[in-house]
C-alpha cells in the first residue's frame, strides 16, 4: 500500500517495525514519523539497516558491539537533516514547544531567527546545490552558543532558536556574527559564488505563524516576521 494505507494495516496487522525505502528527505516522510510516534512502531529506513549489516559483515570476528546501536542510529537519523547533519525541522518544532513553555514559566525570553540563502532557488546543479548548503550550515554552526538550536528549517532556509537572548546588543552581536559567516564567498569548483542572504528575527510565540504543528512545507514566516 501506500503511505495514506499505513494506520490502517498497522492496526489490523498488529506491525511494529515499518521498513521505509523512502528518501529520509521527503515531506511525506514526516507523516510516517509522526505516525510512528502515535502508535509506537518502529522506523527503520532501508540504508540504515543495510549500513549495519555491512558493518557486522566486515568487522573483525568477535567484535559485535557498535558505536552506536540500531535504535539509536534509526532515531539519529530521523533527527537529522541527511545533507547539512543539522536536526530538521520537527526537531526545532520539538524544541521550540519546550522552550516556550519554559519561557511561561520562568520568564525567559528567547529569539526566533531565520536565515534564507536567496540564490538556491535558481541553482539547478543538486551536487553544487548540497554543497552550498552543507558548508553553509558548517558557517552557521560556528556563530551559535551551546545552548542554541540550528536546523534546516526549509529547502533553502535555517532556523535559530537563540535563549535567553533579550538585550538588542546581544542580537546584534549574533546578526553581525551570521553576516560575516556567510559575507565570505563560497567555491565550488574553483568558482567563487557570492551569497546574499535574508535574515528575519522575532520573538513571536510560534503559533500564530504556523511554527508549532504545521505539517506543510509551505509556512508563510512573514507571519512570524510580523509577529
Amino acid at each position: 500500500g501506500g503511505i495514506n494505507d499505513l494506520p490502517a494495516l498497522i492496526e489490523q496487522s498488529d506491525a511494529g517495525v515499518i521498513l521505509s525505502t523512502l528518501p529520509q528527505s521527503l515531506p511525506e516522510m514526516k507523516s510516517v514519523l509522526n505516525l510512528c510516534r502515535q502508535t509506537g512502531t518502529r522506523l527503520i529506513f532501508l540504508n540504515d539497516l543495510m549500513w549495519l549489516v555491512d558493518r557486522q559483515v566486515t568487522r573483525p570476528v568477535g567484535e559485535v558491539d557498535f558505536s552506536i546501536s540500531l535504535e539509536e542510529h534509526i532515531e539519529l537519523q530521523a533527527m537529522r537533516d541527511t545533507i547539512t547533519e543539522l536536526p530538521t525541522r520537527t526537531v526545532f518544532q520539538d524544541r521550540l514547544k519546550h522552550s516556550l513553555a519554559y519561557a511561561k514559566r520562568f520568564n525567559t525570553p528567547r529569539v526566533i531567527m531565520f536565515v534564507e540563502l536567496d540564490e538556491l532557488n535558481a541553482m539547478t546543479d543538486q551536487l553544487a546545490r548540497k554543497r552550498l548548503l552543507k558548508e553553509a550550515s558548517q558557517r552557521l554552526s560556528r556563530c551559535k552558543r551551546e545552548s542554541d538550536t540550528l536546523a534546516r528549517f526549509r529547502d533553502h532556509d535555517f532556523a535559530f532558536l537563540l535563549e535567553n537572548l533579550s538585550a538588542n546588543g546581544n542580537m546584534d552581536v549574533v546578526l553581525g556574527r551570521v553576516k560575516d559567516a556567510l559575507a565570505e564567498p563560497f567555491f565550488l569548483d574553483g568558482k567563487q559564488l557570492s551569497v546574499n542572504t535574508t535574515i528575519h528575527y522575532c520573538q513571536c510565540d510560534g503559533i500564530k505563524c504556523g511554527l508549532i504543528n504545521n505539517s506543510s512545507t509551505q509556512v508563510d514566516m512573514r507571519k512570524c516576521y510580523e509577529c
